[in-house]
């Protein structure tokens, strides 16, 4: 388990999933520990990657950017990228922001980034 001021994460592998536990807030003083830490699991070479908030009490705009920058990275590496288990004041917040159902989906879709070969 690493801790990153209020933010406890630990990480661990099941097969080609990398999976993250939460636990505390995640905010503009734990983001960038909290990205390094995810960055160094997706080096481990893991095909996708399940961020479990279960005991995320806190997410601030910062904390929300950082996850979708995150999930960017990962369709942009054909990896999955979802965020599991949302306490209910994190979940409304983030329904309001707009991004609930975007970093909650387990299989999104992506556009293809070319066209496909004839």
């Amino acid at each position: 388990m690493v801790v990153h001021g209020q933010l406890n994460v630990r990480t661990w592998r099941e097969g080609s999933v990398g999976c993250v536990k939460l636990t505390g807030e995640l905010d503009l003083a734990t983001r960038e520990a909290f990205a390094a830490t995810v960055a160094d699991l997706v080096q481990d070479g893991v095909d996708s990657i399940s961020v479990d908030a279960t005991e995320l009490t806190f997410c601030d705009s910062s904390g929300i950017n950082v996850l979708l920058g995150l999930k960017r990275a990962a369709l942009a590496e054909d990896k999955e990228f979802s965020v599991v288990n949302l306490r209910s004041q994190v979940a409304r917040l983030w329904k309001v922001v707009g991004v609930l159902d975007y970093l909650t989906d387990v299989h999104p879709i992506r556009q293809p980034r070319r066209p496909p070969d004839e």
